[in-house]
């Protein structure tokens, strides 16, 4: 039994030392021959675990086939001793551990030494001022294309400022679009750093071209045939510095001006609406007038008639329409005072353009923070959004549903 172990053993430690296959890399050829030599203790503990595995197999065996007769031969003395002899190869396995460990840091140090020997042979043959001259040549790709793509853009430049100088109203009105820096950032396509991409004759006509749009759209601004005002005007002239073209001009000028008609138009129906009220409000207080009248003539016949409780009552009536008119009276100042406050607290919103909605926010508390909350501005916007689905709400008889006024409202309440 023990000399066919050996011979077991022996091939696995065999085949273990031939194992390891050599290592062919770009940079060298490695190869390990390992050579180990078991201690006696190794090759002992070896020879004895398949021993104390068929023992203890043959024990469990023993008590499965026929545990009642396996009880009456079997005593505590010999499990004991099974578990003592077993105990004692066991315990070899912490020597085990430590060698492993020990193998590790020993092929560890052998794996270091080959690569310290080959990291030499590369610092020897300058390795690392490659990788330094590989990144020099890259930046010097770099310099060269960026110096190619500054002298082209002056060849460019004597073409912008050949414009600049032919269309005066360029500097005069858009000093920004003027300057050939603004123009490289708008067009950085147009010149390239490559050798064989030189200046064409199509690279200056695209400059010529594009100053002489820009140099038509600016005439369009100051000859404002849309009859803006020169605030609009203002706010055209920089919507085209931000995207300079003459579709731009046309398509804005055109919507700016539309818009002024429609906040135009909203004034004076608001100012329409202010003279109704005045007009209700005097004829209101002319039956005031006559119903207190009335109530005088009351009050006259009863002291002609020496009529005290007529007399009486007359009074009562006057001073009870007194108090009510006065109350009334001082409760449309109360309430013309603060919609005067809060129309001016919300000019930004052109009242003008949206009375009703306006009014709509006076008489909701919750909104009057409008101009300094966050929330509410949220709020309100919501809540336009709800009213545009219902046909009777007050933003739908503001704005007809017209998506550019439904936008414009939640415009004005953004600015509030």
């Amino acid at each position: 039994m023990i000399e066919e172990m050996k011979k077991i053993n022996g091939q696995a430690e065999q085949d273990n030392q031939t194992g390891i296959q050599p290592i062919q890399t770009a940079i060298a050829e490695v190869n390990i021959v390992p050579a180990i030599t078991e201690t006696s203790n190794f090759q002992i503990v070896l020879q004895e675990i398949p021993l104390r595995v068929q023992e203890a197999n043959k024990l469990l065996e023993d008590y499965r086939e026929n545990p009642d007769a396996f009880l009456e031969t079997i005593d505590d003395a010999t499990l004991d001793g099974q578990l003592k002899e077993m105990a004692q190869v066991s315990g070899f396995v912490r020597d085990v551990e430590k060698s492993r460990k020990d193998i590790k840091a020993y092929m560890n140090g052998v794996r270091d030494q080959l690569l310290n020997t080959l990291d030499k042979r590369l610092e020897g043959a300058s390795f690392r001022e490659l990788e330094r001259a590989q990144s020099d040549i890259k930046q010097l790709k770099k310099d060269v294309d960026a110096d190619r793509r500054a002298k082209r853009w002056e060849e460019i430049r004597v073409t912008f400022e050949a414009n600049v100088n032919r269309y005066p109203l360029l500097g005069e009105f858009t000093p920004e679009l003027a300057d050939f820096s603004r123009f490289k950032l708008l067009f950085p396509k147009l010149i390239s750093g490559a050798k064989t991409r030189k200046v064409k004759e199509a690279d200056h006509t695209t400059v010529n071209e594009t100053l002489y749009a820009w140099n038509t759209a600016v005439e369009l601004i100051k000859e404002n045939e849309w009859g803006l005002s020169p605030q609009d005007l203002n706010q055209l002239l920089t919507m085209f510095k931000q995207n300079p073209s003459v579709e731009l001009v046309q398509r804005e000028g055109r919507q700016l001006r539309i818009n002024a008609e429609a906040r135009e138009k909203a004034r004076q129906e608001a100012e329409a609406r202010r003279i109704a009220q005045e007009r209700q409000a005097k004829i209101a207080e002319q039956q005031r007038q006559e119903e207190l009248a009335r109530i005088q003539e009351q009050e006259r016949q009863a002291k002609l008639k020496q009529d005290a409780e007529a007399q009486r009552r007359a009074e009562q009536e006057r001073q009870a329409l007194e108090e009510r008119s006065r109350l009334m009276a001082e409760q449309e100042r109360q309430r013309k005072a603060e919609y005067a406050n809060f129309g001016g607290q919300y000019k930004t919103i052109f009242k003008e353009s949206f009375p009703r909605f306006i009014e709509y926010l006076f008489n909701n508390p919750a909104y009057h923070d409008v101009h300094s909350s966050a929330q509410t501005k949220a709020s309100v916007i919501y809540d336009i959004m709800r009213q545009v689905e219902r046909p009777d709400s007050v933003v739908t008889r503001e704005t007809a549903k017209d998506p550019q006024k439904v936008l414009d409202l939640v415009r004005y309440i953004l600015d509030a």
